[in-house]
């Protein structure tokens, strides 16, 4: 009898396949939000204009083919990540219908918004749409200041701005540039909370994250008169967690550069990255250095160009806020919220999980005991010392972290293959 050809003894396994295929998908997809983010900084003269409309044929075309685009990108998320959800398209639909509906939301209260002010007899009524475009034009052009208005920091966070500029001149239209940048994003956003609570809850625990998000996603917007820099900045954190947790510093680096050329708030990834893999000796301090390094690179690139001075105000336009925020600052900077709002949002957003993540503080995953020691106290300080600590949006990246402790992991879940 002839021998039977040998096997190999440890054959690939589909499911490596399919991960190292999502992979590079993702990095498919950072590499195309870096191009086309930076590509109206570098090819673009006419940054001082909008773009011209398109009419008839050609708008629709346009709107038709960044829908296929984005429906593309997102439909390959779900098919690369069947194999280990069960209802990967089921929930796809979910992520879409709540990003349309939050990005509907803020096009309805804060982008048709206004606040009115009374100057001298008259009330006078300024809209939020205004202040947008001005804004926008400010970040392209890279205008410390304009019409009374300080722009800084906004103009050291490129990235959102150009990728809507490089959507509003394929559309012709920068309304719907602004909304396709925001839903777009939003549901990377979601993604990413879903899967990060999901790495340590089964499915519907995870889904409870997107439930508490929703709740207080109204919220968050309340006093703020609308920016791009939001739906990116808070979809490259996440992920930026999600790397953490899986160890993958190389894809942490990436987003790393990306976050902080959306918003400087994710080199707190750094120190986050260090809390959490300090135990495996080490390689964890030189990833770290090295993150740092890139950080720092970041960050100085989008500012030293552009007269950044390493004080206060250009850091945030301002003063260091935190006696604003408790209420004996100086009346020049006027808050459009009552003082109780600095305590009432963080509250909401951060104190009302506490309870709970005690409860669970002894069972609950190292790495979340890292990342929550870190990342929370330090997204709080940035909010004290750089911005008013009402605006609760800059807390909504802490709540996939938040709702996962709140609900008492262990063992982090393993999915079937």
């Amino acid at each position: 009898m002839g021998s039977r050809p040998s096997e190999p003894r440890n054959p690939p396994r589909p499911s490596i396949f399919k991960e190292r295929l999502a992979l590079r998908l993702a990095w498919l997809g950072l590499a195309a939000v870096l191009v086309l983010s930076l590509a109206p900084f570098v090819l673009d003269s006419h940054l001082t204009k909008f773009a011209p409309q398109r009419s008839g044929a050609a708008a629709w075309l346009a709107k038709i083919g960044l829908l296929l685009a984005m429906a593309l990108a997102i439909a390959l998320s779900a098919w690369a990540g069947r194999r280990s959800e069960r209802h990967a398209f089921l929930l796809t639909a979910v992520f879409v219908l709540l990003s349309a509906g939050m990005t509907a939301y803020h096009w309805y209260v804060v982008d048709q918004g206004w606040f009115e002010v009374q100057e001298g007899t008259q009330v006078v009524r300024y809209y939020h749409i205004n202040w947008q475009r001005a804004l926008y034009a400010a970040v392209l052009n890279h205008k410390p200041a304009t019409h009374g208005e300080v722009w800084i920091p906004h103009i050291y966070r490129p990235l959102p701005y150009g990728f809507t500029r490089a959507l509003e001149r394929w559309l012709g239209d920068w309304t719907l540039a602004c909304l396709s940048y925001r839903f777009f994003f939003t549901y990377w956003f979601i993604w990413a909370c879903y899967h990060f609570a999901r790495a340590f809850l089964p499915t519907k625990p995870a889904l409870l994250t997107l439930a508490v998000l929703a709740v207080l996603y109204p919220l968050s917007v309340q006093y703020y008169m609308g920016q791009l820099t939001d739906p990116m900045s808070h979809a490259f954190f996440v992920l930026g967690l999600i790397a953490i947790i899986k160890d993958r510093w190389i894809s942490l680096a990436a987003l790393l550069t990306l976050g902080i050329l959306a918003k400087e708030t994710a080199v707190v990834l750094v120190p986050a990255y260090l809390v959490c893999a300090w135990c495996t000796g080490v390689p964890a301090f030189l990833r770290t250095a090295l993150l740092g390094a890139i950080a720092v690179a970041t960050f100085l690139a989008v500012r030293l160009p552009f007269g950044w001075a390493g004080d206060t105000y250009s850091l945030n336009g301002s003063q260091l806020m935190i006696e604003q925020n408790l209420g004996f600052g100086s009346p020049d900077l006027a808050s459009s919220a009552p003082l109780y709002q600095n305590l009432f949002h963080p509250l909401l957003f951060i104190g009302i999980f506490l309870p709970l993540i005690l409860k669970y503080w002894r069972t609950t995953d190292v790495r979340l005991k890292a990342l929550f020691l870190t990342v929370t106290p330090l997204i709080f300080l940035s909010s004290l010392c750089f911005s008013w600590l009402y605006e609760s949006r800059n807390y909504l990246p802490l709540l996939p972290l938040l709702t996962t402790m709140a609900q008492g992991p262990g063992r982090p879940i393993r999915r079937a293959n």
